[in-house]
């Protein structure tokens, strides 16, 4: 049993149309069966207080979850489709993320896209210029304490209970590629991760291994390897997403972070026997991937459209309240 789940014939997380996608769910559904996949979870951005141009619209929540049960249904048999949701937490909106997860999914992936400062709020992996002003505007010129804001509300993420799996863990260093003030053999920034990580051990949830970073600024998938690595020594789960916002680049990059392709011969898995925190408890004994959030608005941004298999390598802890 592979306690860690790292499977590539299953991708976590997508984006269609219904935020900042560049196709439809089914067009994501059909490109995964087309690379032999036998799950995908699709995991919009949700919805959020104040419009931003990659979330869902609200007035939209509804349609998606019937499509995407509708696409379940229809492919049964062939991929096993599950109905998610990206949270974009604060802790200043915790209330409208339990709403939102309240709703019901398959699978919920945290991930901590904004940060807030008595100067506004700041999208922390949008494009650079964004990033800059942040740094500049919303903490003083020091992208420690913006990086150090980061993990403070990435870890009230995850002690809230709200997800399955911590989206793109260090998203953060999107950006901070060849500044003179960030290093990530840095002590204080060990020390951010590695007290993420005690939070994360605690509580639950998986680790997602979000490959869109191959196709991003960083260059690199989204934990770096030594994360990764401190991970697997305290036995948290890990699961593959390629946070693919376009069909050709579903379950991209698996092959680099696994070794294994589509078609050979899989490793021993959870799937379908029980969950990634149960097998980690028996083991103990550019980049235009992201193209709502890397597009520069003034450049303009895609327009938002209208099985047999595995189960979630995660657990799918809440009970879908209807369609």
């Amino acid at each position: 049993m592979d306690p860690l789940c790292l499977d590539p014939l299953q991708d976590g997380h997508v984006h269609t149309l219904y935020s900042d996608g560049s196709a439809s769910a089914e067009q994501m559904v059909r490109a995964a069966v087309a690379r032999g996949l036998v799950s995908l979870a699709v995991t919009d951005h949700m919805p959020l207080p104040e419009p931003r141009r990659y979330a869902m619209d609200i007035e939209r929540i509804g349609a998606y979850r019937r499509e995407l049960s509708g696409l379940r249904d229809a492919y049964r048999g062939r991929i096993t489709v599950h109905r998610g949701l990206e949270l974009d937490y604060l802790p200043e909106e915790d209330r409208w993320c339990r709403e939102m997860a309240a709703m019901g999914w398959d699978r919920l992936v945290g991930s901590v896209h904004r940060l807030r400062t008595d100067g506004g709020t700041w999208l922390i992996n949008g494009h650079r210029g964004e990033f800059a002003r942040a740094v500049a505007e919303g903490f003083g010129g020091s992208a420690r304490r913006l990086v150090e804001a980061y993990f403070a509300t990435l870890r009230r993420l995850i002690r809230s209970g709200l997800c399955d799996v911590v989206g793109h863990f260090d998203v953060v260093k999107k950006h901070l590629a060849g500044r003179a003030d960030f290093d990530e053999a840095q002590p204080w920034y060990r020390d951010a991760v590695e007290r993420t990580l005690e939070a994360v051990a605690a509580a639950g949830p998986a680790v997602e291994i979000n490959t869109g970073g191959l196709f991003q600024p960083a260059a690199a998938p989204y934990p770096s390897p030594w994360i990764v690595e401190a991970c697997r020594r305290r036995r948290i789960p890990l699961v593959l997403g390629s946070d693919a916002h376009r069909p050709d680049r579903v379950g991209a990059g698996f092959v680099r972070v696994t070794g294994r392709a589509a078609g050979e011969q899989r490793p021993p898995s959870t799937a379908g026997t029980g969950s990634c925190r149960d097998a980690a408890r028996e083991s103990q004994g550019p980049p235009e991937n992201d193209p709502g959030l890397v597009a520069d608005p003034a450049a303009g941004v895609p327009g938002r459209g209208a099985g047999s298999g595995s189960s979630p390598p995660v657990p799918a802890r809440r009970a879908s309240a209807g369609k």
